[in-house]
């Protein structure tokens, strides 16, 4: 079904909704410019203050980046509003990385892949690489236990997914395009997850909510400031699951729970936080046919487990022993990362919320108001559980993004029933909030 524009911007009396959700933005944006001590984060970990030269600046070049979203609202149809919030949020990373102060554009983006701190899989790609390059081959999915307890940083816990896809970077770009073509992937890939977030809403919640949850997606604060990270891409899976599994209840079809166990094979080889995802999607089975339930899921499993089968058969890699290994190495450096637990609670929750933006927060609490569906429900209590719980602490505006989908949904469902004058108010509130964050804070650090 097609979006249809609306054109009447006339100037009338704003909502208290609307007035709020940008009252909502100009806090944060206060907030940000007078570094208020504490809203960077708590004392164990924070995002570090700083004051961007020439803010005019990065004030225009971050509208103009933005302006595609934007225009698309006064699009008709689907193809094209959608292919401008890819555009959009395309040219807010590059051109977020093409402004930064001090080091900038390609320098930045070869110096952030180097990095063994920032993005260790490519570095650990990049020896892949130079061993098969020098005519020593490693064989490394069938090492995989011995490559994660040899890995810098992030690599040591997670699953080959990340890996794969530097070591594939490299087959394809060689070694010296290396960091540009995996900057390139990570851009596309980044607007795939906007594309995405469309179509998971469309299933669930309709067009016109798909849409404006696919721009608050496209705009959200997060998508723009870890560029250069693969965490942006991985709402693609989060709302290919929420989407597979809600159509899979829905149609009893085994078609959607075999699609279904392929992508929870995809999402275990990416990131093993994708399956706290087993909460929304857990909650949203409550309620369907037990007999239903218990068919499909068993569909699910076997695909799932009949995916790995093949891989090991294929590689040699083991996937039982690798989650061990890598939660062996995850309770080995615990101690030395400082989560005190359970006062992380209200400081991951917040610091998502500020990676999201915060006024789709506010959105999403309206829409519950009128809407009581399962799906919004579970998933907005989605990440409260993960904060309640401590499953994954600290640096949750970044950790965290594959669960913005699950706000923005809500959010786009109270969206769409807002006249276009008080949604673009609305985005111009987000825009304004991913500058001044933008700007005041480093999220990337280019040592």
């Amino acid at each position: 079904m097609a979006v249809e524009p609306h054109y009447n911007l006339a100037v009338t009396k704003f909502s208290w909704r609307a007035l709020v959700a940008v009252a909502a933005g100009v806090v944060v944006v206060t907030l940000a410019f007078l570094h208020v001590h504490g809203f960077n984060g708590p004392d164990y970990w924070r995002w570090e203050w700083r004051s961007y030269p020439a803010l005019w600046r990065a004030i225009l070049f971050l509208v103009l980046a933005a302006s595609p979203a934007i225009v698309a609202q006064f699009c008709g149809g689907t193809t094209r509003p959608l292919l401008l919030l890819c555009v959009s949020v395309i040219a807010l990373q590059l051109t977020s990385n093409a402004i930064e102060p001090g080091l900038h554009g390609v320098e930045r983006i070869r110096r952030v892949a180097n990095d063994q701190l920032t993005t260790s899989y490519f570095t650990v790609a990049q020896s892949i690489d130079r061993a098969r390059r020098g005519g020593h081959p490693v064989d490394w999915l069938r090492q995989y236990d011995e490559l994660l307890e040899l890995a810098p940083q992030h690599a040591t816990t997670k699953p080959p997914g990340p890996v794969a896809f530097y070591v594939a970077v490299f087959r394809l770009f060689g070694p010296e395009r290396a960091p540009i073509g995996a900057a390139a992937l990570m851009a596309l890939l980044s607007a795939a997850a906007v594309v995405a977030t469309w179509s998971a809403a469309r299933a669930i919640a309709g067009p016109e909510a798909a849409f404006q949850a696919a721009t608050l997606m496209a705009l959200a604060p997060s998508m723009t400031l870890f560029f250069l990270y693969l965490d942006t891409t991985y709402p693609i899976l989060s709302c290919a699951m929420l989407a597979t599994w809600f159509a899979a209840l829905k149609t009893n079809r085994a078609l959607h729970a075999i699609v279904f166990g392929l992508l929870l094979f995809a999402a275990t080889m990416t990131s093993y936080t994708l399956l706290v995802l087993g909460i929304v999607l857990g909650g949203i089975t409550l309620g369907h046919s037990l007999r239903a339930t218990v068919r499909l899921t068993a569909i699910a499993l076997a695909t799932f487990v009949a995916a790995y089968g093949v891989l090991w058969l294929s590689t040699g890699f083991n996937p039982i022993s690798a989650f061990r290994t890598a939660l062996a190495m995850q309770y080995r450096y615990l101690p030395l990362l400082h989560r005190p637990w359970p006062r992380t609670i209200p400081f991951d929750f917040l610091d998502f919320c500020l990676g999201a933006g915060w006024i789709p927060v506010m959105l999403a609490i309206l829409a519950l108001w009128r809407r009581r569906d399962a799906v919004l429900i579970w998933g907005l209590l989605t990440p409260v559980i993960v904060a309640l719980t401590g499953l994954i602490q600290a640096e949750t505006a970044r950790v965290w993004i594959f669960m913005l989908p699950l706000l923005m949904i809500p959010a786009g469902v109270e969206l769409s029933r807002w006249p276009i004058r008080e949604r673009i108010a609305v985005y111009a509130s987000m825009i304004a909030v991913t500058i001044a964050l933008y700007a005041n804070m480093t999220f990337i650090g280019t040592s």
